[in-house]
């Protein structure tokens, strides 16, 4: 899944020569500076505020900034290898990443329906870039990827223009972007590992076999989202005990499937343990989720279980690993990789706890911890991801 950069076009604009390169540096300066920011407004109270105010704002900056341009650095690299075009850069790409920008100072300083402009006019220019290659090539194994850009692009709108709507479009939300991690999670996962693993360990090891159940979990997410989505519209009833099933038998298959991939044997390659770390906690979301409808737990244990948790870690497993195989340097993990992941680990972990026990001085660490790991990352790969390609 790497392509590497020809040395020609990448010394004429680095950082505009693959997608990845500017996106997952934004991306990482947003979740390192939006965190704090965040964090003091909601234990000091600041008099001022954006329109939007910060609850909002920080709901908005870290579905739709942070992981949105994860997403959006992921896709414009990887989608031009599904489908054998050619990839963006210069100027077209120049134009995405201004118009990312514009919707990040829109969202401090505008009112929603504004911010929502500049949304529609990114999305405008995103949906040509990822789905018409998908569309024109007839990639059907991506078709499911472009329908869940669609589907984002109309969620985020919808927060915007709907303020009686937002908790359950962020719900949604979330779980299209945990559909997104399952996704290519399960397509990934099984061959990264056995090729690290037998990269680190010198040996041959067979290819993983298939099982039926490895989309188990995928199928699990589409229904919640499904059932999300369909409660909002029509008069189901009391469909938590469904809910309930679905996700508890979705987490099981999720630690069942890690089990199969050999997730204990990557816990000395921290490329690889950070991905199945991303993937697991999927599974704890989702087990969380399963067991809020026996015992009250708060909503914010299973939203920061797959938002800091599942997307924290992918996303830190994902931009490292894009980052060096694309840029020419060796997949093997630094002591700032390192750092890194176990800053987003804990930080994860200790923010669901704080949650758990309503413990604002555990909230602030986690948030802290987080928050640090992602500065680690986007300080030490200023040379990778502004430099020219080894």
């Amino acid at each position: 899944m790497l392509i590497q950069e020809s040395h020609t076009q990448a010394t004429a604009s680095p950082i505009l020569s693959m997608g990845f390169r500017p996106f997952f540096f934004s991306g990482g300066l947003v979740a390192s500076l939006a965190i704090p920011v965040w964090l003091m407004a909601l234990l000091w109270d600041f008099n001022s505020s954006p329109p939007i105010s910060w609850y909002l704002w920080h709901i908005h900056e870290m579905l739709f900034g942070f992981v949105l341009a994860v997403i959006v650095g992921f896709l414009t690299t990887a989608v031009p290898k599904w489908t054998h075009t050619q990839h963006l850069s210069g100027r077209p790409l120049l134009l995405l990443w201004l118009l990312w920008i514009a919707i990040r100072f829109a969202a401090l300083l505008l009112p929603a329906n504004y911010i929502a402009l500049f949304a529609l006019a990114f999305w405008a220019v995103l949906i040509t870039v990822i789905n018409a290659p998908i569309i024109r090539t007839r990639n059907q194994r991506n078709y499911k990827v472009a329908a869940i850009i669609i589907v984002l692009a109309a969620l985020q709108l919808l927060f915007l223009l709907n303020p009686s709507s937002i908790h359950i479009t962020v719900d949604l939300a979330l779980w299209l972007v945990v559909l997104l991690v399952l996704l290519v999670g399960t397509r990934i996962l099984p061959s990264f590992t056995i090729n690290g693993l037998s990269q680190h360990f010198q040996t041959r090891l067979p290819p993983p076999t298939p099982h039926r159940g490895r989309h188990i979990p995928s199928f699990g997410v589409g229904a919640i989202f499904a059932f999300t989505a369909a409660g909002t519209l029509f008069d189901l009833g009391d469909f938590k005990a469904v809910l309930a099933v679905v996700a508890a038998i979705s987490g099981i298959a999720v630690f069942y499937n890690l089990s199969r991939w050999r997730c204990l044997q990557t816990r000395h390659v921290p490329l690889l343990w950070s991905l199945h770390a991303g993937y697991g906690f999927v599974g704890l979301g989702l087990l969380l989720l399963s067991t809020q409808s026996f015992i009250a737990l708060p909503s914010s244990a299973i939203t920061h279980a797959i938002s800091a948790g599942a997307m924290g870690m992918m996303i830190a497993a994902m931009i490292t690993r894009v980052s060096k195989g694309h840029s020419g340097r060796a997949l093997l993990a630094s002591r700032a990789d390192c750092c890194f992941y176990a800053l987003v680990l804990s930080g994860a972990l200790i923010r669901i706890l704080a949650a758990l026990l309503s413990n604002n001085a555990l909230l602030s660490l986690g948030a802290v911890l987080w928050s640090v790991g992602f500065l680690i990352f986007t300080v030490a790969y200023i040379p990778t991801l502004w430099g020219t390609p080894k």
